[in-house]
């Protein structure tokens, strides 16, 4: 599982520092967000964040309850 935890930062890393490259540097960390759940999320999963939520101490979670990545692993698979 750490693995597979560390290819995904992996990747999301790339991708973020990709989509990234010509735009001005983020103001905050709620800039950084915003972008996330607006742009980023849109062009890598071609769909919206389902849900945002913060515990306004500096922790975001951002829910997708349908990544088409993920659509053909099973249940067992995911555990």
């Amino acid at each position: 599982q750490l693995k597979l935890e560390a290819i995904g930062f992996s990747v999301g890393q790339k991708l973020a520092e990709r989509q990234t490259t010509a735009r001005t540097p983020f103001a905050d960390t709620l800039d950084a967000i915003k972008y996330v759940c607006k742009e980023f999320w849109m062009d890598t999963f071609l769909k919206q964040v389902d849900n945002l939520r913060t515990n306004h101490r500096g922790v975001f979670v951002l829910t997708d309850n349908r990544v088409r990545w993920l659509a053909t692993l099973s249940p067992s698979a995911r555990a």
